[in-house]
């Protein structure tokens, strides 16, 4: 029986704890042989346990990197400024300087519908 170098790294961590699981299954072991699967039944639970484990952290990881907040790519994308309005935004930061606050980055701009960036 040959292994891939995924069903060692997986026999290896997860192998032992169900050996003596895997091999009772008798169910198991039959659908194998039917499959022509040429595996112990514990390397195929413990690849199967282990590759499912594995794709929800991976999975968990994707959907937090487009939804965490301030560093997400969807805050990325609310972040960038329309094309439209930078031109506006100028206007409005020349003629209200009284009405910008240096605190906030964004100030926003009445009768321009998106927030304006401050320059420097």
């Amino acid at each position: 029986m040959d292994l891939t170098a995924w069903q060692r790294i997986c026999n290896r961590i997860l192998g032992g704890a169900v050996r003596k699981r895997a091999r009772s299954d008798k169910e198991l072991s039959a659908n194998l042989v039917k499959g022509s699967m040429p595996m112990m039944p514990e390397v195929y639970l413990a690849t199967v346990i282990i590759t499912t484990i594995a794709i929800a952290l991976i999975s968990w990881g994707v959907v937090g990197i487009f939804f965490f907040p301030e560093i997400g790519v969807i805050a990325f994308y609310e972040g960038i400024q329309a094309a439209s309005s930078v031109g506006p935004c100028f206007e409005w930061e020349y003629w209200n300087p009284d009405m910008i606050n240096p605190a906030n980055p964004e100030t926003d701009a009445p009768n321009i519908r998106s927030k304006c960036s401050l320059r420097s």
